[in-house]
């Protein structure tokens, strides 16, 4: 709409885009861990830290190609009985670039 209507076009807000973090850590052939900023976006909502991605990477308990993103890789990690971390990352020739992590928690049985 215009001005002329009685309504102002508001501005569209910037968006600033973070840039990636970069981790020194050899696992994979690589010797560089990426998080990309959708990742840690991701992470902070949904209380998955650091240290649980690294270890979904390092020991998964599941991987598999992903099924929603061709080229890309999940692995699973059991962190605890009732707790279970989903990262998805590319693997690239120099680094290991973490696209999104989830976590998922299993109900208890008999109540």
């Amino acid at each position: 709409m215009s001005p002329q209507d009685g309504h102002e076009r508001k501005p569209k807000p910037k968006i600033e885009k973070s840039e990636s973090l970069f981790l020194p850590i050899a696992f994979r052939g690589v010797n560089t861990l990426e998080i990309i900023d959708h990742a840690r976006q991701r992470m902070k909502q949904r209380g998955i830290s650091q240290d649980d991605v690294i270890n979904a990477l390092k020991n998964p308990t599941e991987e598999r190609p992903s099924e929603q993103m061709a080229g890309r890789t999940e692995v699973v990690w059991n962190k605890t009985a009732m707790v279970r971390i989903k990262v998805v990352f590319e693997q690239k020739a120099d680094r290991v670039r973490v696209i999104t992590a989830a976590v998922s928690r299993r109900p208890l049985s008999g109540r």
